[in-house]
């Protein structure tokens, strides 16, 4: 192994360390979180920027603020939905279970992220390093990026 082996390594195990800390529970709230920040912002940051027109003259400052608006909203409110979903978790005596579920949950999501990495240093000159070539992982995360590819490509053939 390399030390591009190792650094993948490093990022998966950092990754399935938060999720065995944060348990599923708090996992799983945070990413609600984050599409719902996604979306409420897409939906409502320009029906707020409008409250913001006597202010800010700009469209794109105001829709920003606007959308950086509903974001701390929102990531309030998803700070709060966890702590009440962690203390029922722990009040049920599943905190162990919650835990080994957010480890799964962790490990995929850093193996979610490294292969994001793989598709996106794919687009560059990186491919030609000797390292690249010379890793042990980076081959397999490949495979991974090309099946997910593949996966989207097929749900948008079944939209269209």
């Amino acid at each position: 192994m390399i030390w591009v082996d190792w650094a993948i390594i490093v990022v998966f195990l950092i990754s399935a360390g938060f999720g065995l800390i944060r348990g599923v529970v708090r996992e799983a709230v945070s990413l609600a979180t984050w599409v719902a920040i996604i979306l409420f912002g897409r939906i409502m940051a320009p029906q707020v920027s409008e409250i913001l027109l006597p202010y800010i003259e700009q469209d794109s400052v105001r829709l920003f603020i606007a959308f950086a608006c509903i974001g701390i909203l929102i990531m309030m409110l998803g700070s709060v939905i966890s702590k009440i979903a962690n203390k029922v978790v722990s009040a049920t005596g599943l905190s162990g279970f919650n835990r080994f579920l957010g480890l799964i949950f962790g490990a995929l999501r850093g193996v979610a992220i490294l292969v994001i990495v793989i598709a996106i240093a794919s687009l560059t000159s990186l491919t030609q390093e000797p390292w690249w070539a010379g890793s042990e992982f980076i081959p397999v995360l490949e495979d991974l990026r090309d099946q997910a590819a593949q996966l989207v490509e097929n749900q948008l053939e079944k939209r269209a």
